[in-house]
């Protein structure tokens, strides 16, 4: 749990990274990024050939569910981004982008605090999917995930472009205020909104 990413309120998110599946059209769910439980979160995986992006907030703040979906296929590498923009609490904007581009829009709200487990690759505790909530770990992602970010703001259309573009700056110039020897996790000033920064750059 940290209180940067799953406890406490948020009214804004970014969670963006590239994946590149074995098999996207197999039977069965793939969780490719999850964060909190079954009464509230957010995740992005696969089942038979669709991405799915969702977030849910136990009908707090007049937000249940959303669960956005486009089609994938082929073993290519694929960038995606999740969006949450509520700045007034209700009433926001949940939007998907694929390989730079918005797929899909739905309405959300701040997500209230959701401090079951986080996990990239593979569903750890809890999540809910579309067809229901799903409890305990597994449903694992065969493939590779690379260049995972999650931000405390909402990135914009050009700044998810830009990500997918691979251009190394988004938004403010990130600086290396400190580090771990032997990893590649920094951490950034609060004020850039970076929380998460996988690409060890």
């Amino acid at each position: 749990d940290s209180s940067a990413i799953n406890v406490g309120s948020f009214d804004e998110r970014t969670i963006a990274f590239w994946f590149q599946a074995e098999d996207p059209t197999r039977a069965g769910k793939q969780v490719l990024f999850e964060e909190g439980g079954s009464t509230r979160g957010l995740n992005l995986y696969l089942e038979s050939g669709i991405l799915y992006i969702g977030g849910w907030n136990n009908n707090e703040n007049g937000w249940d569910e959303t669960f956005l979906t486009t089609p994938v296929s082929g073993t290519d590498w694929h960038h995606v981004a999740l969006v949450l923009d509520a700045p007034d609490t209700t009433d926001g904007d949940f939007v998907a982008y694929l390989d730079g581009f918005e797929v899909a829009r739905g309405a959300c709200a701040t997500i209230n605090s959701h401090s079951a487990d986080n996990a990239i690759g593979a569903k750890r505790d809890a999540t809910r999917y579309h067809d229901g909530n799903s409890s305990g770990s597994g449903d694992g992602f065969e493939g590779l995930v690379d260049e995972f970010h999650l931000w405390n703001r909402a990135l914009t259309a050009t700044e998810i472009g830009q990500l997918f573009a691979g251009q190394s700056e988004v938004g403010a110039e990130l600086t290396l205020t400190t580090g771990a020897a032997g990893t590649e996790a920094i951490v950034i000033p609060d004020s850039v909104g970076l929380v998460l920064d996988g690409s060890g750059t």
